[in-house]
């Protein structure tokens, strides 16, 4: 106390109370999805939709990403809803998790769990193949009656995915996922090729077996309507169920499948002979040849490898239902000749033992009773008879065709044995001359050059 004064300290006691302050959670409250259809060209989809959220972070990024690491990244400000939108490779897979994240609160974080669209675009492929022809024939593609032509894959093909949203089985409930190649059998070359329906066209007769390999027996020797030309067309495509012939089974509006390219087989008939005879008369043997090649396309038959050598040709090609005829034969002669088609479809043709006239037969021309010279000729042949019982003859002269290009009528005299037959404007070449007389005749060959 000083002056009087009292002084009094009044001591003010501040009490500050603080207060705790929390901000509210982040929470992501959903999300939508909507799936864009497949594209087939590309095999994606458009993935897209909106992510609800409360209390966001203001800073860092939000993440939008699926189980195959396809994303969207948003950048603030953040606005609930916010639109995603990413595409997405459409494969079927079942159960894919959609993962929204905010990377400045990990916490912040919600999943959907959907299914995604079976794959739209086609990866299948047939693959390569091998071809080899077993039997008589040498031209390629071409079957001589009995040859065998071998199909066989690389091992290289891919079959179409697996559709499983839903399965197969839910339209066809006995069928599976049993993929692997098959052969379509066509009577004329394939109009209709993936994605379309192999079932429309006209020319598919049906499936003829599956499997890497396949091998087809030429039994039947086709001539005729539905097939031109005798020629089957093969071809190997990709089968979803082999076991129920489905070759296509998709989620989506086309056909997945592949066909590898046509394969045309000409089936050849059979070359058979027919109709043969032996004349002991002139020393022949004359057949009848058809069907094989000649029969669809008016080619030639051709002789060769004739059994015995004292044998010869007549005439050694011929047309389908045409003759070969040799001549030549002795009595007691096995003889044996073969018949080929230009593709090598070949027919033995064989007889015997010959049976001749007996010796001394009256009136037979032999080749005892003339001599022809010069052989070879170069224009002129000359024809001398020296003993023979018979007067009137008839002198012809054939090519190797069997076309006559000559006929002389002869009478034979003590004065009159010596003829003579132009041959100047013919080509060079092989022919057949042949001596007439009235119960018998006789070739010889001869040759000009």
């Amino acid at each position: 106390m000083k002056n009087g004064h009292l002084n009094v300290i009044i001591l003010f006691i501040l009490t500050i109370q603080t207060t705790s302050f929390s901000y509210a959670q982040c929470t992501i409250s959903g999300i939508t999805v909507n799936i864009s259809p497949c594209n087939p060209s590309t095999n994606l989809f458009q993935l897209s939709g909106t992510v609800n959220f409360v209390n966001q972070p203001t800073t860092g990024y939000l993440t939008i990403t699926d189980c195959q690491g396809d994303a969207d990244t948003l950048y603030p400000p953040f606005t609930s809803p916010s639109n995603f939108s990413f595409q997405a490779n459409s494969t079927g897979i079942q159960n894919c998790t959609i993962t929204a994240v905010f990377s400045a609160d990990t916490n912040c974080i919600r999943t959907l769990t959907l299914n995604y669209p079976a794959s739209c675009v086609c990866n299948a492929d047939v693959g390569t193949f091998n071809t080899n022809i077993l039997g008589q024939s040498t031209t390629n593609y071409t079957l001589c009656y009995g040859d065998v032509i071998e199909i066989t894959s690389n091992g290289d093909m891919i079959p179409p995915y697996e559709a499983l949203s839903p399965p197969i089985s839910n339209s066809y409930p006995s069928a599976e996922y049993r993929p692997g190649i098959g052969y379509l059998l066509y009577s004329c070359p394939p109009t209709v090729f993936p994605p379309g329906d192999i079932n429309s066209d006209p020319c598919q007769l049906g499936v003829v077996s599956f499997g890497n390999n396949y091998n087809a027996i030429n039994n039947i020797g086709i001539v005729g309507a539905p097939f031109t030309n005798s020629t089957i067309y093969y071809v190997p495509i990709t089968f979803y169920d082999t076991v129920e012939l489905i070759y296509s089974y998709t989620n989506v509006s086309s056909n997945c499948y592949s066909m590898g390219n046509p394969i045309a087989v000409q089936y050849l008939p059979e070359v058979i002979d027919s109709n043969a005879q032996e004349n002991n008369m002139d020393s022949t043997f004359t057949v009848e040849i058809y069907g094989g090649l000649p029969q669809l396309n008016g080619s030639l038959f051709y002789a060769y490898n004739l059994i015995p050598t004292t044998a010869y040709f007549i005439n050694n090609t011929t047309n389908h239902g045409g003759m070969i005829t040799i001549g030549g034969l002795l009595d007691g002669d096995v003889y044996s000749f073969s018949v080929s088609d230009s593709t090598g479809c070949e027919l033995i043709i064989s007889g015997g033992p010959y049976v001749g006239l007996p010796v001394g037969t009256s009136e037979m021309i032999a080749n005892s009773d003339f001599t022809i010279y010069p052989n070879p000729t170069k224009d002129e042949l000359t024809i001398e008879f020296l003993d023979t019982k018979q007067n009137n003859l008839t002198l012809e002269i054939y090519t190797i065709l069997g076309r006559k290009v000559l006929q002389k009528h002869v009478e034979i005299s003590s004065s009159s044995r010596i003829f003579h037959l132009n041959l100047e404007n013919e080509a060079n070449g092989v022919y057949f001359l042949k001596i007439i007389s009235k119960n018998s005749s006789l070739t010889k060959q001869i040759l000009k050059n």
